[in-house]
């Protein structure tokens, strides 16, 4: 059996491929973050299926497989005595560790470190944690129950991820009794916000490590697979070509369509595509304080297609689009935020600098404030 880790870039078609690898007649768990994920992953499976998705295919939440398909079948065995859960608690965040400690912080030796008291649902944040914590016979039950219900196990967004999460995914991988097949674009490490404070698998220390790193600690047994969805369907070879000279990210295009990719530096020009409802305005924070429309933050973007985009850099980024913009003085995380907000365009890309941002965003102000006396 085997595990294998398959590297996509923005927009290369993660969701087809995983509903459309397997043969037919296979037992497959497909594993994503988001209901709205789940979602798109079903729809791509009726449509290779006419409509009706086979009983063999299961499409369920990271969560929800955690709970259902590996903690709860073996709540007896647990280290802790008389569990009897009610669910998952994807709300709740647990109070953590600190020093000094935290009020109502409760130890990893002690059921409620995992469980919520007041409805008795695991934190999901920690269910991963409690599988780690038990003796290595418990994997084993949870392993060959895995091996009779499933052939392969496809996981979406490997890259989100992170401390005991991926420690537990790195443990499926290496199983010899099913196939485990994570997608993911490394790229996208790290946007979204996370309640892990752990750095594993991203950081050494306080530094961000490279892709090459990255593929550098992974368990030898794990095949890499660098080919399969390095075409963008999304992203035009124009911009594509832009994020290879400025970023050094090996990302190509299939995308039919041209593109376009300018650099706004005239104030008029900027407060034009701040009007313009067709433009989607990307910024680094603050989107809701924006009295323009449609704006979203850079982090939030992730995932999106949007026709034509407008990115605003950041004070940090000024230098971007400089010929002799050097990104070697940015961490990974920084790059990666850039690379989805410059990646959400199908078609046109405006970038313009803060300062350039700035002065444009103060003419609409002063306007509104017109409008309003």
């Amino acid at each position: 059996m085997v595990g294998k880790i398959v590297l996509a870039r923005a927009g290369s078609g993660k969701t087809y491929y995983i509903a459309n690898d397997f043969e037919e007649g296979k037992s497959i768990l497909l594993l994503t973050f988001t209901n709205q994920n789940v979602e798109n992953i079903k729809e791509e499976l009726r449509v290779r299926f006419q409509g009706n998705i086979p009983q063999n295919i299961n499409i369920v939440t990271y969560s929800s497989f955690v709970y259902s398909w590996l903690l709860r079948p073996v709540e007896k065995c647990l280290t802790f005595k008389n569990v009897k859960s009610s669910g998952v608690d994807i709300n709740t965040q647990p109070v953590g560790n600190s020093y000094p400690p935290k009020p109502f912080y409760v130890k990893d030796t002690e059921l409620g470190h995992y469980i919520n008291n007041k409805n008795n649902r695991y934190y999901s944040t920690r269910m991963a944690k409690l599988i780690l914590k038990q003796k290595k016979t418990i994997w084993k039950i949870i392993e060959n129950r895995l091996e009779m219900l499933v052939d392969t196990i496809y996981v979406d967004e490997f890259q989100d991820f992170k401390g005991a999460d991926y420690e537990l995914l790195m443990l499926l991988m290496k199983s010899k009794k099913f196939d485990v097949v994570s997608v993911g674009d490394f790229y996208q490490h790290s946007v979204a916000m996370s309640s892990e404070r752990r750095g594993i698998p991203f950081k050494k220390g306080k530094s961000y490590l490279s892709e090459e790193e990255f593929l550098g600690v992974l368990p030898k047994s794990i095949k890499i697979d660098e080919q399969s969805l390095i075409y963008s369907r999304r992203v035009p070879q124009k911009i594509c070509d832009f994020i290879q000279k400025k970023l050094s990210i090996d990302i190509d295009s299939i995308n039919e369509i041209e593109g376009s990719l300018s650099i706004i530096t005239n104030v008029e020009e900027v407060v034009g595509l701040l009007n313009d409802e067709t433009c989607v305005k990307l910024v680094y924070m603050n989107s809701r304080k924006m009295l323009f429309k449609p704006v979203i933050n850079w982090s939030y973007s992730k995932g999106d297609t949007y026709s034509r985009v407008l990115v605003v850099l950041t004070d940090k980024l000024d230098k971007f689009i400089q010929e002799d913009f050097n990104f070697s003085g940015l961490s990974q995380k920084s790059i990666n935020e850039l690379y989805v907000a410059l990646t959400r365009s199908n078609d046109e890309l405006y970038i313009c600098k803060k300062d350039v941002f700035n002065k444009a965003n103060e003419l609409l102000i002063k306007l509104e404030r017109k409008i309003d006396s």
